[in-house]
């Protein structure tokens, strides 16, 4: 809301920012993206024990660490060490036996999470002062229910499944890991402070009367056309005035030169 008079912004309350849980959705969105990153891109997600030589060192969703591994049914009985990208030529020979269809779809989840989140912080910087009602509320939903909350639970049952890595009971789920399970708690619990957020302003703005199609405030081009106009009539004003004045001093001088 504008006061009109002094063009300053008053945030009255019952709006979307006067409420203290669209601010914390918006401060815990950042923790999450800060979260989601950082588990997209660390080689951490399952490691083996430490003090223990296995044919396998530590994976992420993008780098595979191997000290000597050998796949299965290889005749040539290669061995694979050091740190490699998932797509380099060095681990083609190996890559359906490293990336299983559930561990690509891992990848596919938590990519599209990433670049939901990515819009998201789009949406906060653009519509910091003018929020849309619902964008946000359905890419947190999407982002939840279709992504992370896959990724975490498909993950968590494969990665001791024996015909993956070698030796699983020597192996468990690492720190990127524990990042991607909570940033799914953490969008859970944005996407619950936004649900209840938009409820409130929704119910607001029904008991005010109001009927805005794309943002619980007015549009920045609407106050300023509401500016444009008080300030018009505000001018026609002053001349109409004006000239009335100049009228009356005119019948005042005709009166006193005809006594």
């Amino acid at each position: 809301m504008v006061n009109l008079t002094t063009r300053k912004k008053v945030r009255s309350p019952g709006t979307l920012f006067a409420n203290v849980r669209y601010k914390f959705g918006i401060y815990f969105s950042l923790v999450n993206y800060v979260l989601i990153v950082t588990s997209f891109v660390s080689p951490y997600w399952l490691q083996r024990w430490p003090r223990i030589h296995t044919p396998f060192r530590r994976l992420g969703l993008w780098e595979f660490c191997l000290d000597g591994y050998i796949a299965r049914l290889d005749p040539k009985m290669v061995s694979h060490f050091e740190c490699w990208w998932i797509f380099s030529p060095y681990l083609s020979n190996i890559f359906t036996n490293l990336v299983p269809w559930w561990f690509l779809l891992i990848q596919i989840f938590f990519s599209i999470a990433l670049f939901t989140q990515a819009v998201l912080h789009f949406v906060f910087i653009f519509y910091w002062c003018y929020p849309i009602e619902n964008i946000e509320r359905r890419l947190r939903f999407l982002q939840f229910v279709g992504c992370l909350l896959p990724s975490v639970i498909i993950f968590g049952v494969e990665h001791k499944n024996p015909d993956w890595m070698p030796y699983p009971t020597l192996n468990w789920a690492s720190w990127s890991y524990g990042l991607a399970v909570l940033s799914t708690f953490l969008s859970l619990f944005v996407m619950l402070a936004f649900a209840f957020t938009w409820r409130e302003s929704k119910r607001t703005l029904e008991t005010a009367g109001y009927e805005f199609p794309m943002s619980a405030v007015m549009k920045k081009r609407e106050k300023q056309a509401i500016l444009e106009q008080q300030e018009r009539q505000a001018t026609a004003a002053g001349l109409e005035q004006r000239e009335t004045s100049m009228d009356v001093d005119l019948e005042h001088r005709q009166a006193f030169i005809d006594e």
